[in-house]
């Protein structure tokens, strides 16, 4: 079309036929495109070995790319000019106009280069930086990340990038909290790792954004919804979607679990989605403790197949205690299963305040979590959320919030 405006979307996360990590990015471009006249491009990095060609799911052409990037994020930003240039020929090869792009929306903060590099052929593109976790300055990642001279040096970079940038997004409110509070810990942080790599840059002057929004993770309700004929279970089955990571900390869940078990609720069920470095750790609890039988253990399934794990739960628990938002909780709720998340963390502030002390958690009280499981168990409690959670109607907000950018 000769007038036809673009939305550029460059992010490190997106689903692939074979692989679903990344599917609210999905379902954020499927909605902006629903809802708005723009066509939306997506370009989505992949590392220098990744071999992987450009596809198409779900409708949606994903264009991957592979930019200079430094590896392991050492020294992140030091290839901002040539990320850039590199973007505009990409663009070019693409046939896409420079002048029709109004928007270029970028997933973590060193992928703000992109949206700098069509910057400074348009003066006119906004750059929007979106964060989806609770270190929106990525100075945790990569494998030299404790090391204080790259620290330091990533901070520098990001601190100037996201200062020039025309719109910071961030998907809760306590990813908010944590950028605004930088280089100090957020409210309610309790995470070694994330104060430890605060004290090494305490220093630094804190972000002046231009401007700043919350855009939470919408769900779908199209795919997302609860059955009209629940199947009335022969358990009370507690489920939780998560990669085995410490952060996660599957080790509170299960012990709140084994108290449970031991209490003599053997009418329970655990029923656990995910892999990573710690699953052999919880398995080897499970067994000391006796109650592997009463655990069951998902494979990974397509995005839109996950309702139907969802609707065999009761109950969702994640205790996760740093957690940016966790899709996986409203999702669970928009099939009709209430969850319980950590306190301080993104979800929570979904709850409503005189609702709080039946679903949140403070970090690591699995005592506490097993008395909020028995009190479920025994009532029946239905949850009540304070804020939309259909991801059209974010979108459609989220729209309106741009024409002011």
């Amino acid at each position: 079309m000769p007038n036809q405006k673009y939305y550029i979307c460059v992010t490190p996360f997106f689903p692939s036929p074979e692989h679903w990590q990344g599917a609210y990015v999905l379902d954020q471009v499927k909605a902006i495109q629903r809802n708005s006249n723009y066509d939306v491009v997506v370009f989505k990095t992949c590392a220098l070995n990744d071999r992987q060609p450009d596809y198409t799911i779900d409708g949606i052409t994903v264009h991957t790319i592979r930019p200079l990037l430094m590896p392991s994020y050492i020294l992140n930003g030091a290839t901002e000019t040539i990320v850039g240039r590199f973007f505009l020929h990409t663009l070019h090869r693409l046939n896409i106009d420079l002048n029709r792009i109004v928007f270029v929306h970028c997933h973590t903060t060193n992928h703000a280069a992109f949206g700098f590099g069509v910057k400074k052929r348009n003066p006119a593109v906004k750059v929007l930086v979106q964060f989806h976790d609770l270190d929106p300055l990525t100075l945790r990642n990569g494998k030299w990340a404790d090391k204080r001279w790259n620290r330091r040096y990533r901070a520098r970079k990001s601190i100037e990038a996201l200062n020039r940038a025309d719109l910071l997004i961030c998907i809760s409110e306590p990813v908010r909290d944590a950028l605004l509070a930088f280089p100090y810990p957020r409210k309610g942080e309790v995470y070694p790792s994330a104060l430890h790599m605060l004290e090494m840059v305490r220093d630094m002057p804190p972000i002046i954004p231009k401007k700043i929004i919350i855009l939470n993770n919408g769900v779908d309700t199209s795919i997302f919804y609860p059955l009209s004929n629940p199947v009335v279970q022969s358990v009370f089955r507690i489920g939780c979607i998560a990669n085995f990571q410490e952060l996660k900390d599957h080790k509170t869940l299960v012990s709140a679990f084994n108290l449970l078990i031991k209490k003599g609720y053997t009418d329970m069920r655990l029923s656990l989605l995910g892999h990573g470095e710690t699953r052999a750790m919880i398995e080897c609890y499970l067994k000391e403790n006796g109650i592997y039988d009463f655990v069951e253990w998902h494979e990974e399934v397509p995005h839109e197949k996950l309702p139907e794990y969802y609707h065999s739960l009761n109950l969702f628990v994640l205790p996760s205690y740093y957690e940016g938002f966790g899709c996986v909780y409203i999702e669970a709720y928009a099939c009709g299963v209430p969850f319980m998340c950590c306190e301080y963390q993104g979800a929570a502030e979904y709850i409503q305040a005189s609702e709080r002390k039946q679903w949140l958690v403070p970090p690591h009280d699995y005592k506490y979590l097993a008395l909020l499981i028995e009190k479920q168990y025994k009532e029946h409690n239905v949850q009540h959320l304070c804020k939309d959670y259909d991801i059209d109607t974010l979108i459609k907000r989220y729209l309106v919030q741009l024409k002011t950018v």
